[in-house]
């Protein structure tokens, strides 16, 4: 399957266009002339990006003195708004970190669907410290279009949520177990259904007092009966009560047994709450919850899959900062956002390793994992053995695994491509021109990313889940170590 950059000496490497440093101009907004154009903020020559600074990023711990700026591409008097990003700068302790957001948007755009994960897009950009190294802007993957002048999404990160549950003195290191996200999580997305149901109770509340109003005034003809007050009282007993599995036989055989009588379809449908039948509200609190429990169930096989890949592609920092959720403020659902990635493909992707971890230590055990087991002693810890959490993921979630595991061995393919580079002969080299001859490297340490150390962090998980667990995706992957 993987066919590797790197395959033999005296070849020359034609540059990736991915890798490009794009010129930029940060500018802070408050030192913009008043009326300034963006052609004399840039000049009519300028080929790049004009990012104008308005606020410090105040989500998660970024390094790099990050900052939302508004983002225009520009080229040669022409102006493009991009939207808005976080610029960071390079980190003066890890300064090729940044190629791996690259690396981690590059991939993660091709594997999850954005309608339930999404990633944000990067630009690299020259840094003004270090002009071999990136910054990066790292775009807003909240979508900010005003609705009546209200934002249409709000974003709210993993810690936020799970305070929602635990309590904060509990919550070290900001990490936590993955059982935990998801019982956080899924208490959230049922807020909503939980403060409609609280919300429609007060209205027959109000609708009962109102009629009880009426009768008082002798304003009869605006009234309920009495059978229809006690049959309303009851029915807004049932609301906490509805569920995907609640039907209307159900809600009037219920309703009858408390009544001690028959309670018809056409008699519950001939009381109206402000306007709206009752039956019907009733039935929109059912869709509801039924479009909840179906969101959640989307949270959780993404937050699975984000968990896995995090895995795959030693993403050591998944802490409850690095990723939200994402809740369309029009319909109340609620996707997955990720953002942060400096610290994934973890000496996979960069020409020296760190020496924090041997390559045997993670061909044997993976890079750590941010997200816990449900162990007490790795609940006080920074972080959990990766190889530990992929098999308590395939105790609990086998069937999302393989098919995620599934995604990832299908996308890997075009991955390779998209990050490699073309390959031609020293001897082709010397009969290009001066000016395509620059298109290429000259020399192999001069690559950004050693495409065939990334692959082979991939091929090695493969293998050992291929050793552990007999699921083997492509046979020509898998060496005579692991076979039987």
């Amino acid at each position: 399957m993987f066919e590797f950059a790197f395959k033999t000496s005296g070849l020359k490497y034609k540059k990736n266009p991915i890798y490009e440093m794009q010129d930029i101009k940060l500018i802070q907004a408050t030192d913009i002339p008043k009326n300034a154009t963006i052609g004399e903020l840039v000049g009519p020559d300028f080929v790049g990006k004009l990012a104008i600074s308005y606020q410090k990023d105040n989500i998660g711990r970024s390094s790099g003195n990050a900052q939302w700026c508004k983002v225009y591409d520009c080229k040669n008097g022409e102006y493009v708004y991009k939207g808005t990003a976080i610029h960071k700068c390079v980190d003066p302790e890890y300064t090729e970190q940044n190629y791996n957001e690259k690396l981690f948007s590059v991939f993660g755009n091709l594997f999850f669907d954005s309608n339930y994960v999404r990633i944000p897009d990067i630009d690299l950009v020259k840094d003004s410290d270090f002009s071999d190294k990136p910054a990066i802007l790292s775009y807003n993957i909240v979508h900010r279009e005003d609705i009546e002048g209200q934002n249409k999404e709000e974003m709210t990160n993993m810690q936020t949520v799970a305070l929602s549950i635990i309590e904060r003195q509990t919550l070290k290191y900001d990490r936590v177990p993955l059982s935990t996200i998801l019982e956080a999580v899924k208490a959230t997305v049922n807020k909503h259904v939980l403060n409609e149901k609280k919300a429609m109770k007060k209205k027959v509340e109000n609708a009962i007092m109102n009629s009880q109003i009426s009768k008082q005034l002798g304003e009869n003809e605006q009234a309920m009966t009495d059978e229809q007050e006690k049959l309303v009282t009851l029915m807004k007993e049932k609301i906490d009560e509805i569920d995907e599995s609640t039907t209307s036989k159900s809600l009037l055989l219920d309703l009858s047994k408390a009544m001690g009588r028959e309670v018809t379809q056409e008699e519950v449908e001939d009381i109206n709450i402000n306007g709206t039948n009752i039956m019907l509200i009733l039935r929109n609190i059912k869709a509801l919850v039924k479009n909840t429990n179906r969101n959640y169930k989307e949270l959780e096989k993404s937050i699975v899959q984000v968990t896995v890949v995090d895995l795959m592609t030693n993403n050591i920092d998944r802490h409850l900062n690095n990723w939200a959720l994402i809740m369309d403020k029009e319909t109340g659902r609620y996707t997955l956002g990720l953002f942060d990635h400096a610290t994934s493909f973890f000496n996979m992707s960069l020409k020296n390793d760190y020496l924090a971890i041997s390559q045997k230590d993670l061909k044997e055990h993976w890079a750590t994992s941010s997200v816990l087991r449900d162990n007490p002693i790795d609940i006080e810890k920074v972080s959990s053995n990766g190889l530990d959490v992929f098999r308590e993921l395939m105790e609990n979630y086998e069937p999302y695994v393989i098919e995620i595991l599934q995604g990832i061995h299908d996308v890997l393919p075009t991955f390779e491509k998209a990050i490699g580079y073309e390959t031609i002969s020293d001897e082709e080299f010397k009969q290009l021109s001066e000016k395509n001859s620059k298109k290429y490297y000259r020399s192999e340490t001069d690559i950004a990313i050693p495409t065939k150390k990334v692959m082979e962090g991939f091929n090695m998980k493969f293998k050992r889940i291929a050793k552990d667990y007999g699921l083997v995706f492509d046979d020509e992957r898998i060496d005579d170590e692991y076979r039987d």
